[in-house]
């Protein structure tokens, strides 16, 4: 048997090992394609309008006419960003108008992606998503999970119109508490929905990351206790997925400080004029480019925030396995995290 010593002599050599293995795994792919870095897997965005890169027909170039909506080419968002800076190939199943009912079921009421309010065509009649497929979003991206493994990343920003809806279906516009936990009970059962199908029938066992969102302007007004309520739901249902959420709440109030808290003066959410507004600027709740931006760093801060844990966690789990002699393969230190989820 192998004393104390040399156990951890054996040990501290497998980490040397692994962590001269890192560098090279880091280094490589950046040195080789200093101009384009190859690309490391796939990234599956879903979500609602945000997650779409969405903009009112008023601010686009082709004002009054909508024919730039036939190509979703035209539409960014932070998920560009974040696919940029990880460098993954995106695939956006984002609906602008979706709730977290109609993303599990097309026929139950959205906010005009499917339906409006479950009356009427939405976008998904009239316009091209970013991918084209038939059935629910949260179907296609379960298909999409099982038969892509080489995906790395999930992010998903839902919750939204469920209280858009709320507010234009009920008597108190969704202010008075019974109407308020009706909607945290319909958002809780949904994400949990969501969120199983996506690590229990898909099988994916990557990152998860859920946007808290930023001080929605709903009807020309702030809605921020409002929208702290429902990020409060979707925290707690991420978290209990094994997931990390992005904090776009406080980035936002973060970013917009220097102009008094404006979001609109600090330039986060989309501007525009109109005849009617007498040539002043009109705010849109939907992120401009550089609300996109400030997203995908939020985004992108989670994801690094969550390695760092599991590294941590892992590497405890390392040296308590090698005091008892079970030191884990090079191949599972490098690609695995703590409880066995693939990292970044």
């Amino acid at each position: 048997m192998m004393t104390l010593k040399a156990r951890l002599r054996s040990y501290l050599g497998t980490i040397v090992i692994v962590l001269l293995i890192q560098v090279v795994v880091i280094v490589v792919p950046e040195v080789a394609g200093a101009t384009t870095p190859p690309l490391r897997g796939t990234y599956l965005a879903l979500g609602d309008s945000i997650a779409f890169g969405y903009v009112p027909v008023q601010a686009l170039p082709t004002y009054p006419s909508t024919s730039w909506y036939n190509d979703p080419a035209h539409f960014r968002s932070y998920a560009n960003d974040v696919a940029s800076a990880l460098h993954l190939q995106l695939v956006n199943a984002s609906c602008p108008g979706e709730t977290s009912a109609s993303m599990i079921d097309p026929r139950a009421p959205s906010n005009r992606c499917e339906n409006y309010m479950g009356h009427g065509g939405g976008y998904r009649r009239f316009w091209p998503l970013h991918v084209r497929y038939s059935g629910s979003q949260l179907g296609f991206a379960v298909n999409y999970l099982r038969s892509h493994p080489q995906t790395k990343l999930v992010s998903i920003d839902i919750g939204a119109n469920d209280l858009r809806l709320c507010q234009l279906a009920t008597k108190a516009q969704c202010r008075s508490a019974s109407e308020k936990e009706r909607l945290d009970a319909s958002l809780r059962k949904n994400l949990g929905v969501i969120f199983h199908a996506i690590r229990i029938k898909a099988r994916y066992r990557g990152p998860i990351v859920a946007l808290e969102y930023y001080p929605l302007l709903i009807d020309g007004r702030l809605a921020v206790h409002s929208t702290e309520e429902i990020n409060a739901v979707i925290r707690r249902a991420t978290l209990a997925a094994r997931g990390s959420t992005a904090d776009g709440f406080a980035a936002f109030v973060s970013a917009a400080a220097p102009y008094g808290g404006d979001q609109c003066a600090a330039g986060l959410q989309i501007r525009y004029r109109t005849n009617s507004s007498g040539g002043r600027f009109i705010c849109n709740m939907h992120p401009s480019p550089l609300g996109d931006r400030v997203i995908a760093k939020t985004i992108l801060a989670a994801l690094h925030q969550r390695h760092v844990t599991d590294r941590r966690v892992a590497s405890r789990e390392i040296a308590v396995n090698a005091l008892n002699g079970k030191i884990p393969s090079l191949r599972y230190v490098l690609r695995k995290g703590y409880d066995g989820v693939d990292v970044l």
